[in-house]
C-alpha cells in the first residue's frame, strides 16, 4: 500500500532507530543505522535502604509507556541499561511484593553516562476476599478493583476468591462489578 510508513529497528545494545519512508510501487530501499548509546545505571532499594534483587527497571521515552529498554536488578540492587540515546526518559521499577512507584523518575541522557540513580520501592500490601451471592458460573464475569488510578482489576477464581496485590499503603475502596 503506497504512502508514508515508519520503520523501527531495536536492539538490546543500541538505541532505538526510527525512520520514515514514502512507499512507492516496486522496491524501496531504507537503510537503518544502529549507533552506540550511553549507559543509565543505579540501584533499587526498599524503604529501609536494603537492596532489592530481581526488580524490573524500565526506561521509557517521555510520552511512551511501553517498548523501552529494561534490566533486572542484581543481588546488590544494581541495574544497568545500555545503548541509551540522548533524550528525556521516565525510569520505572517494579517487583512482586512491592507497591508500584507513585511517580516515574525523570532521567535526562545527554553526552555522558547517567549513574548513581536510586529508586526506592515500598513494600506492598494485599487485599483478599471472596465474592458472595452469585452462582459460581458467574465468577468469570466479575472484576474486582481497588479505587486507585491505573490499577487493573482481577477476576476471582472458581470459588469466588480474589486477591489484589502490590498495593501502596493507604485507604482503598474495593469494588466488584458483574458483567464486565
Amino acid at each position: 500500500i503506497p504512502g508514508t510508513l515508519s520503520v523501527e529497528a531495536t536492539s538490546d545494545s543500541y538505541p532505538r532507530t526510527v525512520k520514515s519512508i514514502e512507499l512507492k510501487p516496486g522496491l524501496n530501499r531504507l537503510d537503518l543505522t544502529l549507533t552506540g548509546g550511553l549507559d543509565v545505571s543505579g540501584r533499587v532499594l526498599d524503604q529501609n535502604g536494603a537492596a532489592i534483587l530481581g526488580a524490573i527497571v524500565r526506561l521509557d521515552a517521555r510520552g511512551r509507556f511501553f517498548g523501552g529498554p529494561q534490566a533486572q536488578s542484581g543481588q546488590d540492587g544494581s541495574f544497568r541499561l545500555t545503548g541509551i540515546a540522548p533524550g528525556d526518559y521516565n525510569l520505572d521499577a517494579s517487583r512482586d511484593g512491592y507497591a508500584p512507584l507513585q511517580d516515574d523518575v525523570p532521567v535526562r541522557v545527554e553526552s555522558a553516562p547517567v549513574s548513581g540513580l536510586v529508586i526506592k520501592l515500598n513494600q506492598g500490601g494485599a487485599i483478599a476476599g471472596t465474592i458472595l451471592g452469585l452462582d459460581p458460573k458467574q465468577f468469570g464475569e466479575v472484576e474486582v478493583r481497588a479505587d486507585r488510578a491505573g490499577w487493573n482489576g482481577v477476576r476471582p477464581d472458581y470459588k469466588g476468591n480474589y486477591r489484589l496485590e502490590n498495593l501502596a499503603p493507604g485507604e482503598y475502596t474495593v469494588e466488584a462489578r458483574w458483567g464486565t
